[in-house]
């Protein structure tokens, strides 16, 4: 498995290439849903590991859209790639982050074929970044990221208080947990590092 930290670091220097048109408290802009979208492109390599909702239609991968004639129209190809996902997906890029105002800026300032070339040589597959890991490594970079005075993770919960809470709900049940399938709640869940670790914890 890859080292979480190491991950950090290596996207941290991609977000390097958007010094400039980008002042450093807006490096999360293009940082964060690139590496959700890397993460989906990685599972998409293997359908296996691909389920339903991150079907995508469009028929492209990163590593395809930095390749030939595509470059010339980069912006738009990454959009066709964002919206083949289903609603549910296609929605968190084009909603949740804006993304396609960020694709635009990248593309006007000539740097967008860089920093998606960077993202689609990351190895996000689950066989090199399971669950936990990739749910540190999210953390990690909201952490990082309010550092720098970004609103994002200014709740962010340390794994260690995680482990520690999942621990204390389980040890303290007297056995009253059912022995069949069991059905996880976070209504806050972030980055899913509680229901991650609970998961871990019960199966």
């Amino acid at each position: 498995m890859t080292d979480y930290h190491y991950l950090t670091k290596q996207i941290f220097h991609i977000g390097d290439l958007l010094r400039g048109p980008y002042r450093a408290s807006h490096y999360s802009r293009v940082l964060l849903p690139l590496t959700v979208l890397r993460r989906i492109d990685c599972m998409l390599e293997t359908t296996t590991d691909a389920s339903v909702l991150f079907r995508n239609s469009s028929g492209l991968r990163l590593g395809i859209l930095t390749q030939g004639t595509r470059n010339n129209n980069l912006n738009q190809h990454l959009q066709a790639y964002i919206n083949g996902f289903l609603p549910p997906v296609r929605d968190v890029f084009n909603q949740h982050f804006s993304f396609s105002v960020e694709i635009e800026r990248m593309w006007a300032e000539g740097i967008l074929h860089l920093i998606v070339d960077q993202f689609a040589r990351l190895n996000l597959h689950p066989s090199a970044v399971d669950t936990i890991a990739m749910g540190l490594l999210f953390e990690d970079l909201l952490q990082r990221f309010n550092l720098a005075d970004i609103t994002n993770g200014d709740y962010y919960t340390p794994r260690e208080v995680v482990q520690l809470m999942v621990e204390l709900v389980v040890d303290c049940d007297d056995g009253r947990l059912p022995s069949g399938p069991i059905t996880l709640f976070d209504p806050t869940c972030g980055t899913g590092g509680m229901l991650a670790e609970a998961r871990r914890r019960l199966y």
